[in-house]
C-alpha cells in the first residue's frame, strides 16, 4: 500500500473487516465476491482510491493477473458504491459512541433473559470483559449458561 494509507487507519476498522481483508481466497474460489463485499465496506471508513489501494494489496497473491485483478477491483467499488454499507445511526458511528458498563448490566437485569434461564435452571454468570481490538477498550458483556 502507498504512504498515503496508515497502518493505523486499517487498525480502527471493525475486526470482523480486518479478518475479512486478511482471508482473501484464491482465485476461482469467489475473489470476485470477496473484492465486492470488502469494498461495500470499505467504502464506508475510506474514499475509493484509498478502498482501492487496500483492495489491490490484500487481493495481490490472489493468484489473478494483476491487469484483470485491477480492473475487476475498479468495477466491484463502482459496483459497491450505491450499495455501500451505512450505519443505521450515523451520529454513533460518526462519533464512535461507546455502550458503558452500566448500560450492559441494566440491559442484563432487563430483558428477561436472566429470569428465563433462571426459571429453566440454568445458571447465568454476567462478566464485562475489557475487549480492545482498536487498542481501546470496549466493554463486552459475557454471558456465561450452565447447566445445574
Amino acid at each position: 500500500m502507498s504512504g498515503t494509507l496508515s497502518s493505523e487507519a486499517l487498525a480502527r476498522l471493525p475486526f470482523w473487516l480486518r479478518e475479512l481483508l486478511d482471508n482473501c481466497p484464491a482465485a476461482g474460489d469467489g475473489v470476485h465476491f470477496w473484492i465486492f463485499r470488502v469494498a461495500r465496506h470499505l467504502l464506508a471508513h475510506f474514499d475509493e482510491e484509498s478502498a482501492y489501494e487496500i483492495i489491490r494489496a490484500k487481493a495481490a497473491s490472489c493468484g489473478r493477473p494483476i491487469g484483470k485483478l485491477e480492473r475487476e477491483i475498479i468495477a466491484q467499488i463502482k459496483g459497491a458504491l450505491p450499495r455501500r454499507w451505512q450505519p443505521k445511526d450515523p451520529q454513533a458511528f460518526a462519533t464512535g459512541a461507546q455502550v458503558s458498563v452500566e448500560h450492559l448490566l441494566a440491559f442484563t437485569n432487563t430483558c428477561g433473559f436472566v429470569t428465563c434461564a433462571r426459571n429453566l435452571e440454568i445458571i447465568v454468570s454476567t462478566r464485562i470483559l475489557q475487549r480492545s481490538g482498536s487498542g481501546k477498550p470496549r466493554p463486552t458483556l459475557v454471558w456465561c449458561l450452565r447447566a445445574r
